[in-house]
């Protein structure tokens, strides 16, 4: 699973992309093709908003995980709490990952719908009478590719994959747990992305919440995760509100095309 700075990385390249595109509408010949062509400018508006929507829901699950992350931390923090306390704050957070789960899949569902969506424009590709719009199409697609790609990611970063939960790697943790283990082999290497690490760090302190060592060992560790977890969080939706802006000005670029 990709971590945040993957898709950090990726956001900057759509970024670059998008100002490709800015600089291609601003060419005075790019009203006229488009102007020509309307029910491909059609489509690539309804892409658009698709796209708009998606970005929002994103921003939206990134905001509540966000704010849920805090108020973890916060508890965890004070240690003022029980530990049976602290064992329902952390029951509360991985609940509410289970239950953005959910909604995480449907995003994936349609985002598999959106990046099939059937278009016309491939049959503009190449067209030599006005390779102005050829260019146009081409990196307009690649930008969609792109974002969809990126907004996969994003949504696979915060997802809590049920096999993983029920199977794979927390029977691995419960292995690890009794033998007194701290340390996993692909915790080590980082194989995990933040959202991942934090599950992790919670379902491990959960595990020993009457334990001795929790205020020594387990406590801080989960305090880590969760602070890391945090500045990605808020690295992502900072990206996603560019992002945003990229998405509108491009519609509103489309939008004038077809008024001159």
């Amino acid at each position: 699973m990709a971590g945040s700075s993957v898709i950090l990385s990726a956001m900057d390249s759509l970024a670059e992309l998008y100002g490709r595109i800015d600089d291609l509408f601003r060419l005075p010949l790019a009203q006229l093709v488009h102007h020509q062509n309307k029910k491909w400018v059609d489509e690539m508006l309804d892409v658009s908003i698709r796209l708009m929507d998606m970005c929002n829901t994103a921003r939206d699950m990134i905001l509540q995980m966000k704010e849920r992350v805090q108020s973890l931390r916060s508890t965890l923090h004070r240690r003022r709490g029980s530990n049976l306390e602290i064992g329902s704050e952390i029951g509360s957070y991985l609940s509410f990952r289970k239950k953005m789960n959910k909604d995480i899949m449907k995003c994936l569902e349609t985002l598999k719908r959106t990046n099939h969506y059937k278009d016309i424009s491939s049959s503009l590709l190449d067209d030599e009478d006005h390779l102005h719009l050829s260019e146009m199409v081409r990196v307009l697609r690649e930008a969609r590719f792109l974002t969809i790609s990126i907004f996969h990611s994003l949504f696979s970063f915060m997802s809590m994959t049920k096999h993983w939960w029920r199977h794979g790697r927390w029977c691995l943790v419960s292995k690890l747990i009794r033998k007194g283990q701290v340390a996993c082999e692909w915790e080590q290497q980082r194989a995990l992305g933040e959202a991942e690490l934090v599950d992790l760090a919670l379902h491990v302190l959960c595990k020993q919440i009457t334990s001795k060592d929790v205020e020594k060992e387990r406590l801080p560790k989960a305090q880590i995760e969760l602070e890391a977890l945090e500045v990605s969080l808020e690295e992502l939706e900072d990206g996603l509100e560019s992002l945003f802006k990229h998405l509108i000005r491009t519609r509103v670029s489309l939008l004038n095309s077809l008024t001159c």
